[in-house]
Order: structure tokens, then C-alpha cells, then sequence
């Protein structure tokens, strides 16, 4: 609709406010002709005007709320007037402002019934208009339309029927004018109404719809002129009915003019419509012929182009490749072969050969069965592959590996192949199970080694263990005795202090002994594992001061299920070996954390710095590092093997990370308990606070 016809709108809504302000302009200044619209006749009432007013402000202002305002108001005065006539009333609401002196038919001051029914009717569109109603405010807005332009004819064509309701009203020139121009208005903004269509469609219908307008404008004061005429002339009555028949006649050609219109313009349209569509059909299928048909040339062209390259790339490729076509009777034909079989037989093949028959008898005899249990797949129709030899022109004796799958065009029945040189992942293959024979004769001799390396432990173990025993038997024997000199007693203490840790060394490589045959037993019971590292810690704080190493702890309550007495006999020898290793005024932490699935414990030296080899080999059994050797101490024994074989028997793992610096983490970790339990403590164990220092 653009923006023509709201513009039209507000001009006709101006139009109207500028016309009913003449009209209150004549009330107040007794003027007779801007009331009435001539010299004589019936004078547009005051209260009206105002309406109408109202009606073309809220036309022009965009504020809904306004708008519905000023509406209301028109509703509300428009129905005290109908229930005066309705009633018999007189509510005092028809000379508020002034004194109706123009005499006339109706009572003081009040507007005709017809105009306040136009004023409803404009007033309910208004409303609808202020809602988007559009159908429904196009349909309110027609009886104001109706009641202005009928009135408006009847004054044209001198013809009181058509503005005049005996007794009742009597609609005036200004008002009938009026009520048309707002309706006229307010039908404006109706998107695809009647007016929008007759002003700006170019159809043929809106077309005659405008022309019959036209001729109408044109006739009307004719008729009008004719009928007074014959009035003057005494020639027809004056109250004779033939001008408003001929008025209502003119309205409902006007009416069947639009339906008509509107059906020609959409019939119109559709056939135009269908005129572009073929002629846009009949483009497209010569433009589609044209691109097809180039199309197809360049397809064309482009499959020769690539037929020669993939052949030229097949070329390239040390496999031949292969289609053949299954015949009736299990016979097969060859549909196409590539030229690479010389490199499978080592030698051309005479001339006109089929590749593919030829290479069946270059089969080596131990392999004419695979071969031939491979060709009844392919007769059969299913998918197939074989390896096996072939010995070429040149005598070397060749693997191969053929395989295809089938293919139905129809009722003809193709097989593709493909047959590569397999010579080279053969050998590698026979290679291969060689180096794994060896690998696991070499596993058996290192089990063999192992297994009489723990028979020896074992063996020497219990022959070492009666004489240790009665030495140290012996020598605690002779310490109780009073008449030992300082050197006799120095001398036993540390006869007493070796076979002790021989002893202990014994106990260590029978536990080793024991772990590596799988013999060792684990009684599971709910820990607290930070509990059990405070009391390795502990024990080793009088060592760790003894070395001018610093020893922190800082450990979390972790549940877990493990052996007390082994887990605590680990986490001993773990905060041993670290603290052994650690320089002089280094510093030692143990810290056990969880993060909702498993519990760690790590033991961070800060001074300790281990070298890669050594960080491989901590876990190892007999590793005992360097910190030990330079201060004399015995360290960890027979190294932290223990440690990582009880870890691992409790479902954990350990790790050794080696961070920036000169600082060295030892960790294991272990499954964290989904519930925590009632952790029973190993006896002697207390839990400590985080962040603390043993005592």
C-alpha cells in the first residue's frame, strides 16, 4: 500500500476536522451557512461536529490509547442521544454549549438518529483499526459510508427519502458530507480493502472499478439537475421516488462493478501468471536442452580425460587389476585386465595371452587347491580372497594375494579382482615369528634365571639363617654379663647390630622371594591410607633429623581396602629410601590426596635430584640410589621392588616424576573405597592433622 494511501487517509481526516470546525465556527458565531452547507436547510448539530472531531483526531494520531479515547467518548455520546429517541428522553445533553435556534424537525441541539449511527459505525472501526481487525473495521466502517453517501444523494437529487426519517431526523448536507469523507478514512488503511484496491491496483477490474467511479461523479448531478427540472416543470411528483431508485441502482452497479473486478483482476493475474510461468518453462527447457546437450560434451570428454589417466595411473600401481565375467556352465571370461602381470611372473607373457588364465598355471603345486576353491567362490557369485605362490619365468618363487567381490549388472554376473605381490610382507611375516620364537626362548631362560635366582635366595636363606640366629643368640647372651670391658661390649654391640640387619636382609629377600612365586596373602580390611603415611613418617623422623633432612606431612583421610600390615611395611621402606636419598638440609613431604576415584600417596624430596636411568629403575629390586652410598646408610635394602610388587597386588600403580629443579616425586596410588566405611585404623596408628609435622 506504500505510503499513498495513509496519506490520503490523514488529508480526508483532516479534511473532516477542518469541516466540523466550520461547522462549530457557525454555532458560535450564529452564521447559518457553515452550519447548514447553503441558505436553507437542516443545520449539522453542534454535538455532532464534535464527534466527528474526535473521530479524525484519533484518526490522525497513532497512539492507540488515544485513539480508543476518543472513541469511547463518541460511543458514549452517541448512545445517550439514541436512548433519548428511544426512550422519549431528555437528558440535557443537546445544548450543553449553545442555544439551537434553527428550528427544524428535530428537537433542540440533537443529531439525527442516522448520523449517530454512522458515528457508532465509525467509532466500532476506529476501535478495530487500533487492533489490526483489518476485515472486520473495513465491514464496521461501510454503514457510516452508506448513511453519508445516500444522505449526500438525496440532498444532490433533491430526493427527501434518502436523508430524511419522518418525525425522527433529518441528516444535513455538512454531516452527510462529513460521515463520508471519515469512512472513506478509516476504509483507507484497510491493507487490500476496497479503497486500497480501486486507488493503486493496476488491474484491469480495479481499472473499470475507477472508470465507473468517474462516470458515476459525472451522471449523478445530471440526474439530479433532470429531476429537479422535471419538478419545476410539474412534470413528476415532488416526493417521487424515481431518483432514489435510480440512486440504489447506481449503488448496486457500483457494487456488482467491484465483485466484478475483483474477479476479472484475479483472473487476470492468474493468467498472467500462467503466461510467465510457461513462457519462464519454455526458456528454462531450451536452456536446460543447451546445457544438457554441452553438458553431455564436456562429461564426455572429461570421462575420455580421466579413462586415460586412471590407466595411466594403473600403470603406475605393481597390482594387476582385473574384471571377469561368470558364463553358463561355471565358465569365466575375461572382461579386462591391466598390463602388470610380468611383474607377478617376473617375465612378458606371449603376446595375446589372458592374463588372468595364465597366472593359474604358474600356481605352485602345493597351492593348486586354494586355488581352486577360490575360483568356485567366484563362480558361485560371493566374495573371495587367496594367497599363494606363484612360480614365475625366472624360477623365483612368488607370494601373491588375490581377493574381488561380485557384481550384477542384470542377469550377467561380473566378479572384480584385484592380485597383489606379497612377497616382501611374507618375508617380513617369516621374520617376524622368528624374532618371536627367540623373544620367548629368551622370556623362558630369564624365567629360568629368575626361578633359580629365589631357589638360591631361598636355599642361602635358610642355611644363613641357624648360624645368624646363634650368633646373635650368643652375643646378646655375652652382653648381659657384668665383667665385659668397654671394648668387649663395643665389639659385641656391633657383632649384635649386623646380624641384626643381616637378619633383617635375610627376612627382605624371602619376602621378595615370595612375591615374585605369587605367594604372598593379603588380608583386606578398610584403611584410612593417609593415617598409615603419618605413621611411616613418623618413624622416620628420628633418621631424617639425624641426616639434617626436614620432614613434612601433609596428608587427607583417603579411604581405602588394603592389607594394613603390608601397605604400612611399603610405606615405610617408600619414606626410607627417599628420605636416605635426600641431601643435608634437604626437605622431605608426604602428602596423600584423592580426587573421587583413587587415593594417592607421594613422597616429594626437595634437594633430590634423580637422573632419568635412575627414575626408570627406583621400582626396581637392589636399587638403592646414591644418597646412601655417600653417608654410609643402608637405605631401602633390597630396594623399593617390594613397595611397587604390594602396590600392584592391591590393584594400584606407582610412578616416579621428576619435576623442574632439583625436586623428585616417588607416588602411589591405589582404588578409593565409593563409600567411605568406618576406616579401622592399624593399632598404634593416629590420625594426624593436615599440614603437620610427626613428632
Amino acid at each position: 500500500m506504500g505510503a499513498t494511501l495513509p496519506r490520503l487517509s490523514a488529508t480526508l481526516a483532516g479534511l473532516t476536522a477542518l469541516g466540523a470546525g466550520l461547522v462549530v465556527a457557525g454555532w458560535a458565531a450564529g452564521n447559518v451557512l457553515l452550519t447548514t452547507g447553503s441558505s436553507a436547510g437542516t443545520a449539522a448539530k453542534l454535538n455532532t461536529a464534535l464527534a466527528l472531531i474526535a473521530l479524525a483526531a484519533g484518526l490522525m494520531v497513532h497512539r492507540r490509547a488515544v485513539r480508543a479515547t476518543l472513541a469511547g467518548a463518541v460511543v458514549v455520546l452517541v448512545v445517550l442521544t439514541l436512548a433519548q429517541y428511544l426512550l422519549d428522553l431528555d437528558l440535557g445533553i443537546d445544548e450543553l454549549l449553545v442555544t439551537d435556534t434553527s428550528g427544524g424537525p428535530l428537537p433542540p441541539g440533537r443529531m439525527a438518529v442516522t448520523t449517530g449511527v454512522g458515528l457508532l459505525s465509525l467509532a466500532a472501526s476506529q476501535l478495530l483499526l487500533g487492533v489490526r481487525r483489518w476485515r472486520a473495521a473495513e465491514v464496521a466502517a461501510v454503514p457510516a459510508l452508506l448513511v453519508g453517501a445516500v444522505a449526500l444523494l438525496g440532498h444532490l437529487l433533491a430526493a427527501g427519502q434518502s436523508y430524511d426519517v419522518p418525525t425522527w431526523s433529518q441528516t444535513a448536507v455538512p454531516s452527510a458530507a462529513l460521515l463520508t469523507a471519515l469512512a472513506l478514512a478509516h476504509l483507507c488503511l484497510v491493507p487490500g480493502g476496497v479503497v486500497p484496491w480501486t486507488v493503486t491496483d493496476p488491474g484491469p477490474g480495479a481499472q473499470l472499478m475507477r472508470r465507473y467511479a468517474v462516470f458515476t461523479l459525472l451522471v449523478l448531478p445530471a440526474l439530479g439537475w433532470l429531476r429537479i427540472s422535471l419538478v419545476e416543470a410539474d412534470l413528476v411528483d415532488e416526493r417521487s421516488g424515481i431518483a432514489l431508485v435510480l440512486s440504489g441502482f447506481a449503488a448496486l452497479v457500483l457494487a456488482a462493478t467491484y465483485r466484478f473486478g475483483k474477479r476479472l483482476d484475479e483472473e487476470s493475474r492468474a493468467t498472467g501468471a500462467a503466461r510467465d510461468d510457461l513462457q519462464r518453462l519454455n526458456d528454462g527447457l531450451v536452456e536446460g536442452r543447451d546445457e544438457a546437450w554441452a553438458r553431455a560434451e564436456s562429461l564426455s570428454r572429461s570421462l575420455e580425460e580421466e579413462q586415460a589417466r586412471f590407466e595411466r595411473a594403473i600403470g603406475q600401481v605393481h597390482d594387476l587389476f582385473w574384471t571377469v565375467e561368470v558364463l553358463p556352465g561355471g565358465r569365466v571370461a575375461v572382461q579386462y585386465a591391466t598390463a602388470n602381470a610380468r611383474l607377478l611372473v617376473g617375465g612378458e607373457l606371449p603376446s595375446g595371452t589372458d592374463p588372468v588364465a595364465a597366472l593359474a598355471d604358474f600356481v605352485h603345486p602345493d597351492d593348486r587347491e586354494a586355488r581352486e576353491r577360490f575360483e568356485a567362490s567366484v563362480v558361485r557369485g560371493e566374495a573371495a580372497e587367496v594367497e599363494l605362490r606363484l612360480i614365475g619365468l625366472d624360477g623365483v618363487t612368488r607370494w601373491v594375494w588375490a581377493r574381488g567381490v561380485p557384481r550384477r549388472e542384470g542377469d550377467r554376473l561380473f566378479f572384480d579382482g584385484l592380485t597383489t605381490d606379497v612377497s616382501e610382507r611374507r618375508a617380513l611375516a617369516d621374520q617376524r615369528e622368528a624374532l618371536l620364537t627367540l623373544e620367548r626362548e629368551k622370556v623362558e631362560e630369564l624365567q629360568d634365571v629368575a626361578r633359580m635366582r629365589d631357589e638360591f635366595i631361598s636355599v642361602a636363606g635358610h642355611e644363613l639363617r641357624t648360624p645368624l640366629t646363634s650368633v646373635l643368640g650368643y652375643a646378646r647372651h655375652l652382653l648381659r654379663s657384668p665383667d665385659l670391658t668397654p671394648d668387649q661390649e663395643r665389639a659385641l654391640r656391633v657383632i649384635e647390630t649386623r646380624a641384626t640387619q643381616v637378619t633383617d636382609l635375610i627376612e627382605e629377600l624371602f619376602e621378595v622371594a615370595e612375591l615374585n612365586a605369587g605367594m604372598t596373602r593379603t588380608d583386606l580390611e578398610p584403611l584410612d591410607l593417609g593415617s598409615l603415611a603419618h605413621e611411616a613418617a613418623r618413624h622416620h623422623q628420628d633418621a631424617a633429623d639425624t641426616a639434617r633432612v626436614r620432614l613434612v606431612v601433609d596428608v587427607l583421610p583417603c579411604p581405602v581396602l588394603a592389607d594394613a600390615a603390608a601397605l604400612g611395611r611399603a610405606l615405610d621402606r617408600l619414606v626410607s629410601a627417599v628420605v636416605a636419598w635426600s641431601p643435608a638440609d634437604g626437605q622431605v613431604r608426604v602428602i596423600t590426596r584423592h580426587d573421587g576415584r583413587r587415593a594417592s600417596v607421594s613422597v616429594v624430596g626437595h634437594g633430590l635430584s634423580l637422573s632419568p636411568d635412575q627414575a626408570a629403575l627406583a621400582f626396581e629390586h637392589f636399587f638403592s640410589g646414591a644418597g646412601p652410598l655417600e653417608r654410609g646408610a643402608d637405605g631401602s635394602r633390597v630396594g623399593l621392588g617390594i613397595v611397587r610388587a604390594v602396590v600392584e597386588s592391591h590393584g594400584g600403580a606407582v610412578d616416579v616424576l621428576t619435576g623442574e629443579g632439583d625436586a623428585t616425586e616417588l607416588r602411589l596410588d591405589l582404588p578409593l573405597l565409593e563409600q567411605e566405611p568406618d576406616v579401622t585404623q592399624p593399632p598404634g596408628v593416629r590420625t594426624p592433622s593436615a599440614g603437620t609435622s610427626p613428632a
